[in-house]
């Protein structure tokens, strides 16, 4: 199910729950002390489990001997995060506030993903990205290496060089080449969502032609998970032709199966379109991929339309849970552009929108209210209201089973009554 609420009035009530939080971090590139306030509240003594992104991987702080960072009595913790060479060029920490009876579960994570056993035992956790820009209204991570460090995808050497928005906030994107010494050597760009999604639609707006990129060029829109379940629930959108070893077209969309294959499907990008915008909606039922011209993904304008297909086997669908938006811009193999230039890629936008929102809702002059729900995916549409939000049982069906079709808005009129109402829309597959 995926649903949303619309609340004509909402309070929230301050918290007194658990809570870790990061308030200061030395400079990237700079030694120095994590810094921040935490506290447990009712949930007995606890400790901070500090730990810092290198090259793509996790590392507990300050060491193994140490996992836990003590709170003192006014809340505040620190911890040294750049105890060895390397540690200086942490694009990512992460605090988690854990018990100390589950001091001894705290994982010890030597360049790994971050465990799903670590959200199991925190009570709470707190992110803080090293290396931000500022795009879409969102902050992003700018992927970097340490110096001379090779890694995935590629592998190659990212840097924070490669990565920046220009005057109106388009990001940039480059693979960058540099001769020092008489040796070249090759670097390339990638951002990642600092924030965390599930199940919805994601759009990535390209201002540039990415139909004929040098053979060893990828550029990729995706979504992929910090934790290894699911294949890190990874779902692309890659324009390449793998060094010339892919002749069927030049892009395609792919599924990461944790079980299963890989799914690819490929399609061609054509020439000479430099606006296009290129989008999935993730369900628990089925994928929708669609490229478009332009920058309008819910045209049905037949011309618009560069490539749609869909995936419907749910069995091999990622089921929901945490993931974050990533482009990036390599190359395939780590394998120089036969034509020995750099590439520069702009990407002028990026969206996420759940599966299913309200867009509108109304008075009517014949006393009644008009709600308009849009899907993203094709499904069935259910509306509820109550007037009472406490008892989670309390919600009354208003309309059930109504078809939905994607980026097609429902229109809902309801009796408008006196009392104040809360309406709620479900999605769910026929």
């Amino acid at each position: 199910m995926a649903g949303v609420l619309f609340l004509s009035t909402q309070c929230l009530a301050a918290s007194a729950d658990p809570y870790v939080e990061i308030t200061n971090a030395p400079p990237f590139e700079t030694a120095g002390l994590l810094k921040g306030f935490a506290s447990c509240d009712a949930a007995g003594p606890c400790g901070v489990a500090v730990y810092i992104n290198v090259n793509g991987g996790w590392w507990n702080k300050p060491n193994f001997a140490n996992p836990i960072s003590a709170i003192d009595t006014n809340g505040s913790w620190s911890c040294d995060v750049t105890g060895a060479s390397n540690d200086v060029y942490a694009t990512k920490y992460a605090a988690y506030l854990v018990p100390l009876s589950a001091s001894n579960s705290v994982p010890l994570l030597s360049g790994m993903p971050l465990p799903d056993s670590l959200d199991t035992i925190a009570l709470a956790k707190d992110f803080h990205i090293q290396t931000p820009i500022d795009f879409s209204g969102r902050e992003w991570e700018v992927k970097a290496t340490t110096p001379g460090a090779e890694i995935g995808p590629g592998p190659n050497e990212f840097s924070t060089n490669n990565v920046w928005t220009d005057g109106t906030g388009r990001l940039h994107l480059k693979i960058n080449k540099e001769i020092d010494a008489g040796t070249t050597n090759w670097s390339c760009a990638e951002v990642i969502g600092g924030d965390e999604f599930g199940y919805g639609m994601y759009c990535f707006y390209l201002d540039s032609p990415v139909d004929d990129f040098d053979p060893s060029i990828v550029l990729s829109p995706f979504i992929y998970s910090d934790y290894t379940n699911y294949a890190f629930r990874e779902i692309d959108m890659e324009f390449t032709t793998w060094n010339g070893t892919e002749t069927n077209g030049n892009a395609q969309y792919a599924i990461q199966q944790w079980a299963y294959p890989v799914i690819f499907e490929r399609f061609e990008q054509p020439p000479n379109v430099t606006n296009s915008v290129h989008c999935f909606a993730w369900s628990p039922w089925r994928i929708d991929f669609k490229s478009l011209k332009g920058h309008d993904p819910t045209s049905t304008d037949p011309a618009d339309l560069i490539y749609a297909w869909s995936f419907t086997n749910a069995t091999q669908i990622p089921p929901e849970g945490p993931v974050r938006p990533r482009i990036n811009l390599y190359l395939s193999g780590g394998i120089p552009p036969t034509d020995d230039n750099p590439v520069e890629i702009i990407v002028s936008r990026f969206d996420y929108f759940p599966l299913l929102e309200f867009t509108d809702a109304a008075h009517t002059a014949s006393n009644t209210m008009q709600l308009t729900l849009l899907p993203r995916v094709e499904g069935l549409l259910d509306l509820e209201v109550t007037t009472n939000l406490a008892p989670v049982t309390n919600w009354a069906p208003l309309e059930t089973n109504v078809p939905g079709n994607a980026e097609s808005p429902v229109l809902f009129e309801v009796p408008a009554t006196n009392s104040e109402s809360f309406y709620r829309g479900s999605l769910h597959f026929p």
